[in-house]
C-alpha cells in the first residue's frame, strides 16, 4: 500500500502516469470490443446466407493500427515512448468456389471456373452474381431469383415459351430446340477485391469487365456458398469469448482508475 502521498510530489507524478496508462488501456479495449462486435456481425451474416446460391463469404480477420505512443512517464529514462496499437477488423471477400451440386432443373445455371453471371437491375445498373436459379418473367425473358435480368452478347435473353424449355451449352449459348436465342456472358474482373457488395452480387466498382471467352457453364446445377456453417459457428463462439475478456479488462481498468483518483484525491 502506497504511503500517503501529501508530502511526496513525485507520486503524484506517478499517478498520473498511471492513470494516463489506464486511459489508453481502456481506449485499446474498447476499440477492441467494436471490432470483435463488427466480427460477430460479419459472421452472423455469414451464417445467414449460407444457403444462398453462390455466395462468397466475407472472411474477418484482426489487425492493427499504430496511433500515437505512450508517454514517457510509464517507460524507463531509456526509451523515448512505445507506440500505440489499437485493433479493428478488416474483412475481405473470399472467391474460392463453393461445392457444385446437381438439381436436374433446367433453369439452374452455374460457371464451374472464374467468372460472374452479369445480370441489369431494375435501376438499371449492372450486378455480378454467381447465383444461377433463373427463370422466366412474364415477358418470356431470362431473370434470377430477384428479378434482375441475365444479359447475353446482345442484351437480355428473350425466350418464346411456345417453343419449349432451353437448354444452356457449356459455352452459355442458349436454345430453344434448334434455334440459337443468345449466349449468356460470363464476365470476370482483375481485381476481385475491388468489386462492391451489394444485395444479390456485387458491383463492379469502377472496374471494366473483361468476357471470359471459353467459361464452363452448367445447366441443371447450383453452385453453393462456400460458407462452412459449422466453422462459422465455432469462430462466433470464439469471438463471444474475446468480447466477454475485453469486456471484463475494462471493468478492472475502471477500478484501477477509481483507485488512482482517490489517492490523488488524498493529496495535502
Amino acid at each position: 500500500m502506497l504511503e500517503r502521498p501529501g508530502h511526496r510530489p513525485e507520486k503524484i507524478g506517478m499517478l498520473s502516469a498511471l492513470m494516463r496508462s489506464v486511459n489508453i488501456s481502456v481506449y485499446q479495449n474498447a476499440s477492441a470490443l467494436r471490432s470483435v462486435e463488427q466480427g460477430q456481425d460479419i459472421t452472423a451474416h455469414n451464417i445467414a446466407t449460407s444457403s444462398v446460391a453462390g455466395f462468397k463469404k466475407t472472411d474477418a480477420a484482426f489487425e492493427s493500427i499504430r496511433a500515437g505512443y505512450l508517454p514517457k512517464e510509464t517507460l524507463t529514462e531509456f526509451q523515448r515512448g512505445m507506440q500505440a496499437q489499437f485493433p479493428y477488423i478488416d474483412g475481405q471477400v473470399t472467391f474460392k468456389q463453393g461445392e457444385i451440386r446437381q438439381t436436374s432443373n433446367p433453369h439452374d445455371v452455374t460457371i464451374e471456373g472464374p467468372g460472374f453471371f452479369e445480370m441489369e437491375t431494375p435501376e438499371g445498373d449492372m450486378l455480378y452474381s454467381r447465383d444461377g436459379q433463373f427463370h422466366l418473367n412474364s415477358d418470356g425473358v431470362l431473370v434470377n431469383s430477384q428479378g434482375n435480368v441475365v444479359q447475353g452478347e446482345n442484351g437480355r435473353i428473350q425466350l418464346i415459351p411456345s417453343l419449349g424449355e432451353f437448354t444452356v451449352n457449356q459455352g452459355g449459348e442458349v436454345y430453344q430446340g434448334n434455334n440459337l436465342t443468345g449466349r449468356i456472358r460470363v464476365m470476370n474482373f482483375d481485381d476481385l477485391q475491388g468489386l462492391k457488395r451489394v444485395e444479390g452480387g456485387f458491383m463492379a466498382g469502377g472496374q471494366t469487365p473483361a468476357q471470359v471467352e471459353e467459361p464452363k457453364v452448367l445447366q441443371g446445377f447450383l453452385e453453393n456458398s462456400n460458407v462452412n456453417p459449422l466453422r462459422e459457428m465455432v469462430n462466433l463462439i470464439s469471438l463471444s469469448r474475446i468480447h466477454e475478456a475485453n469486456h471484463k479488462m475494462i471493468q478492472q481498468y475502471d477500478q484501477l482508475f477509481g483507485k488512482a483518483i482517490n489517492m490523488l484525491g488524498q493529496t495535502g
